[in-house]
C-alpha cells in the first residue's frame, strides 16, 4: 500500500512539473495580425495626476474646456503623458526625465523648419522652445518641445485636428507651470 501511495504521488508530481513547463499560447485575433499588432506590448499604464507628481515633482495643469482626461505612465520610457480633448483636437501632453533636449513627442512626421515658441518657467525665465504645424492627411497636427534644463525635464505637447487648423499651443503654460504647482515651490521656499 505504501509503495502504491509513493507511486501514485510520484505521478502526480511528475504530471504537475510537466504541465508548469507549458507556455500558454497567445490569442491574436486576425485584425491584430494583419494590422502587424500581434505581440506589441503597450508600455503605458492609467495613472493619476498626483501619482505622476509622486514620481516627477510635477503635475499637470489640466486646460480648462478639456475632456476626457486620462493620465498615463510609462516606466520603461520614465514618462508621464496627459490625454484630452479640446476644441474638436486631440491633445497629448507629455513630462519625461532628460538630460538633453529630445524629441519625446512619439510623433512621427516629416516636421520641416520648427518655429520658435516660448514658455516662462516659475522663475520667470523664457524657455525656448520648438513648434511645428502642418497638414496631416485628413487633418493638422502640431508639435511643441521644451527643455527645463534647471529640472532635467522634457516636455512635449502635440495635437492633431480633422476640425481645422492648429497654430498656437494656447494651453502649454498653463498645462506645464501650472499654479498649483508654483503655489506648492513658493511655500517651500
Amino acid at each position: 500500500m505504501k509503495k502504491f501511495m509513493v507511486m501514485l504521488l510520484s505521478l502526480l508530481m511528475v504530471l504537475s512539473l510537466s504541465s508548469c513547463g507549458k507556455k500558454a499560447e497567445e490569442e491574436v485575433t486576425p485584425e491584430a495580425a494583419e494590422g502587424g499588432l500581434a505581440g506589441v506590448v503597450n508600455p503605458w499604464a492609467e495613472t493619476t495626476n498626483d501619482d505622476i507628481y509622486i514620481l516627477f515633482s510635477w503635475k499637470f495643469g489640466v486646460p480648462e474646456g478639456a475632456e476626457n482626461v486620462v493620465f498615463q505612465y510609462a516606466e520603461a520610457l520614465n514618462m508621464a503623458e496627459m490625454r484630452y480633448e479640446k476644441d474638436g483636437a486631440s491633445w497629448t501632453a507629455r513630462i519625461s526625465l532628460s538630460e538633453e533636449y529630445e524629441d519625446i513627442s512619439g510623433c512621427y512626421y516629416d516636421f520641416g523648419e520648427p518655429e520658435e515658441v516660448l514658455l516662462t518657467d516659475f522663475d520667470g525665465e523664457a524657455l525656448s522652445g520648438k513648434g511645428y504645424f502642418g497638414p496631416d492627411g485628413d487633418g493638422n497636427y502640431a508639435v511643441g518641445l521644451w527643455f527645463n534644463e534647471k529640472e532635467d525635464l522634457m516636455f512635449s505637447l502635440s495635437a492633431i485636428s480633422s476640425e481645422g487648423e492648429i497654430t498656437k499651443f494656447t494651453d502649454s503654460q498653463d498645462i506645464f507651470f501650472p499654479e498649483e504647482i508654483s503655489a506648492g515651490r513658493s511655500e517651500r521656499g
